[in-house]
């Protein structure tokens, strides 16, 4: 197991699980509705892990898998298909993610540090109309993460992000999904699935808080 010095002069080494589950690494997750700086957050963190000699995998959903390029191109705008296949679609992709791409590099006691994974099911399809526990008996499948947070931003501060950064906005950027999504991620707090983090902070303020409580996983 990989180990390294922090700054402050504490052990830092890979988190591992309790459970039976055979995954020896830490898995992370990063949510929150489009344009809230969650990908940001992602490689940021992710760059701070490295920095302390961790092996860290970034990945992000929709994967790059066959299924997940079909989802983009969904997304897009070239597309149109049901919510309903939409939430299939999404969780076939996920099952290819989870189990060649997040259980080996966990097995091998690595990080993996996801941007996105299924509570943006939850929201964004959960916002279109379809059944959350359908969407979770779907995703029943899944890792859970050790740490899972939401970027909160406010769904008009966060579509003025999109409108500055693009020229067309993709399907899951409409505003009425946008406050929906919005809605079911703070649902999602309060049952305890994600740990909200004030996304209207400064970009190095929201870092630091995710590291915080990174490390609290991390630092023996």
């Amino acid at each position: 197991m990989p180990t390294t010095k922090s700054a402050k002069n504490h052990e830092i080494s890979l988190y591992t699980k309790s459970s039976d589950s055979g995954l020896k690494g830490l898995f992370i997750v990063i949510e929150g509705i489009d344009g809230s700086g969650k990908t940001t957050q992602t490689k940021l963190l992710a760059e701070k892990l490295k920095r302390q000699n961790l092996n860290t995998l970034v990945t992000a959903e929709p994967s790059d898998s066959p299924v997940g390029k079909h989802i983009k191109d969904i997304l897009n705008g070239n597309l149109n298909v049901p919510p309903q296949m939409l939430a299939l679609l999404f969780a076939a992709d996920r099952i290819e993610h989870v189990y060649f791409t997040i259980k080996p590099a966990l097995e091998q006691g690595n990080i993996v540090v996801s941007d996105r994974y299924y509570y943006s099911s939850i929201a964004y399809q959960g916002g279109m109309g379809v059944d959350q526990n359908y969407i979770r008996c779907i995703n029943s499948f899944v890792v859970k993460p050790d740490l899972a947070f939401l970027i909160s931003v406010d769904p008009l501060s966060a579509r003025k992000r999109l409108k500055d950064q693009r020229k067309q906005l993709q399907l899951t950027e409409d505003e009425e999904l946008q406050l929906k999504a919005f809605k079911i991620y703070e649902e999602l707090v309060k049952q305890g699935d994600l740990i909200e983090i004030d996304g209207n902070s400064s970009i190095e303020e929201i870092s630091n808080s995710i590291w915080e409580l990174v490390t609290g996983k991390l630092i023996k």
